[in-house]
C-alpha cells in the first residue's frame, strides 16, 4: 500500500514538474492590453434642485482627466419642444480643435418641459487618454426640433473651486474658449489606471 501511495505521489509530482516546464503561449497582439472594466471618475450628478441649464453652443472641459479611457459621459439634456432627438458629443485632445479622441451619438424622447431633464448616456469605445490630460466636449443636436439645454447644476458646490475638474466655457472656440463657470451636471466613466 505504501508503495502505491507513494508511485502516485511520484506521478503527481511528475505532472505538476511538467506543467511548469511547459512554454507558454504568449497573447495575441493587443490581447490584454487596454482592458479594464471602467469605474465612475467624475461624478458632478444633476442637482436635484436644478432649474437652470445651458445651450449647445457652449462647451466644457475636463482639465485634468482623472483615468487613462473614456467610457461614458451622462449628461442631462431637456428642450423646449417635446419629441425625439439625436444629439452627438464630441471627445478632443487637449483643445476645442485637437485631435478627436471619439464621438458619440444619444437618442432620447424630451417631454418639451425645458426644467424636465432627462438622463441622457453617450456610450465611447474606451480609447487611450493621457492620464491628467486635457479632455474637450462639445455637443451638436443631430435631429429634434427645439432649442435644447444641458443642466449645469451638478452635485460639485462642497467641492472646493480649484478642485471642481469640469470647467464650462461659453462656447467652443480654440484652444479652450473663454470661461463662463467651474462644473457641469456630468457623470464621466472609465479605466482608472
Amino acid at each position: 500500500m505504501k508503495k502505491l501511495f507513494l508511485v502516485l505521489l511520484v506521478v503527481v509530482l511528475a505532472f505538476f514538474l511538467l506543467i511548469g516546464c511547459l512554454p507558454v503561449t504568449p497573447p495575441a497582439e493587443g490581447e490584454g492590453e487596454g482592458e479594464c472594466e471602467p469605474v465612475l471618475l467624475i461624478d458632478y450628478s444633476i442637482d436635484p434642485g436644478d432649474k437652470g441649464g445651458d445651450s449647445f453652443n457652449r462647451g466644457f472641459y475636463i482639465k485634468a482627466f482623472p483615468g487613462i479611457s473614456l467610457s461614458q459621459v451622462d449628461l442631462w439634456i431637456s428642450a423646449k419642444e417635446a419629441g425625439d432627438y439625436t444629439f452627438e458629443l464630441t471627445a478632443r485632445e487637449g483643445t476645442y480643435n485637437g485631435p478627436i479622441i471619439e464621438k458619440s451619438q444619444a437618442n432620447i424622447y424630451l417631454t418639451g418641459n425645458s426644467v424636465d431633464k432627462m438622463l441622457t448616456t453617450f456610450n465611447f469605445l474606451s480609447k487611450p487618454i493621457q492620464m491628467n490630460s486635457i479632455v474637450t466636449f462639445a455637443i451638436s443636436k443631430i435631429s429634434g426640433s427645439g432649442k435644447c439645454y444641458y443642466a449645469i447644476e451638478g452635485e460639485y458646490s462642497v467641492i472646493p473651486q480649484e478642485d471642481i475638474l469640469v470647467i464650462e466655457t461659453e462656447g467652443t472656440t480654440p484652444p479652450l474658449d473663454t470661461f463662463k463657470h467651474y462644473g457641469i451636471a456630468i457623470r464621466v466613466y472609465g479605466c482608472a489606471y
